[in-house]
């Protein structure tokens, strides 16, 4: 599935809890973008770049899943 995301660095307080390492990556998915909720385990392809999810927070408008928050580490 082709969707658009926003691929962002953690700054450097993101990495106090021991859960994010150096190269992790912050990538948010509008959820009407996907047929499915993202699982960890599951590949996002970004520029070429291969990252396994981590992670996955959803965020909601009331009950419907407005964006998918993945930590993906390559």
């Amino acid at each position: 599935t082709s969707c658009k995301a926003l691929v962002s660095d953690y700054k450097g307080f993101d990495f106090a809890g021991g859960l994010i390492i150096e190269g992790d990556r912050s990538i948010k998915i509008a959820a009407s973008s996907l047929a499915t909720e993202p699982l960890p385990g599951d590949t996002v392809t970004v520029d070429e770049n291969i990252y396994t999810v981590q992670a996955v927070k959803t965020v909601l408008a009331g009950e419907l899943a407005v964006i998918y928050e993945l930590r993906g580490r390559k």
